[in-house]
């Protein structure tokens, strides 16, 4: 991990978090406040999730989420609020969402959305306002538009946008304001885009479908 004020000298190594040549891969770098979070690896707790304040005696593991696995690999780090979010894997709940607020003992499950060792896969972490978007698949509705504020009772499916155990896949979750877009596909339009405010009557289609003559998938989604 390294640190930059723009100068030469001020461009330096905070902490070498695995020492020897091979190094703990930082990554999802995401600043809440004045707290940077990341991943990262030492080969004692594997791939887990790690804060810095900029020194290395304050560049530290955060919690060991997976204390039996290799590392929880902590994934879609998002900040709401002074919350960071994110999704973790365990072998109890397997992968699904957790939060912290910097110490072991605030960097908890927020829901069991998907129960089992499996897990609900929630990604596509987007910050709207005080509240967290993402989709996850809870075994019931397939992969669908999720919100959070995170408790686990604040933590709702938004809709099923594409009804039963199909999936409407949401992707390309962003803010605009206080409204969130997406790209789904309700199993009659095929994937177009998508608006929410948080409730489920407001989730609709901007655009009614347009006559395809090429088929394929433009969509983006980032890790």
């Amino acid at each position: 991990m390294w640190k930059s004020n723009g100068t030469a000298a001020g461009t330096v190594l905070v902490k070498d978090i695995r020492p020897g040549s091979f190094g703990s891969f930082p990554g999802n770098l995401t600043a809440v406040g004045n707290t940077l979070f990341f991943t990262a690896y030492d080969d004692v707790n594997g791939r887990e999730l790690w804060k810095s304040d900029g020194t290395a005696a304050g560049t530290v593991l955060v919690k060991d989420i997976a204390p039996s696995f290799s590392g929880s690999f902590p994934r879609y780090l998002t900040a709401v609020g002074n919350t960071l979010f994110f999704n973790a894997y365990d072998d109890v709940n397997g992968r699904e969402l957790w939060k912290s607020n910097g110490t072991a003992a605030g960097t908890v499950l927020v829901k069991d959305i998907g129960p089992g060792s499996f897990g609900s896969f929630p990604e596509n972490l987007t910050a709207v306002g005080n509240t967290l978007f993402f989709n996850a698949n809870d075994g019931v509705n397939g992969q669908e538009l999720w919100k959070s504020d995170g408790t686990a009772a604040g933590t709702v499916l938004v809709k099923d946008i594409n009804p039963g155990g199909s999936w409407s896949s949401p992707r390309n979750l962003t803010a605009a304001g206080s409204t969130l877009f997406f790209t789904a596909n309700d199993g009659v339009n095929g994937q177009e885009l998508w608006k929410s405010d948080g409730t489920a009557l407001p989730a609709a289609a901007l655009f009614p479908p347009m006559p395809r003559i090429l088929s394929g998938d433009c969509s983006r989604q980032e890790p």
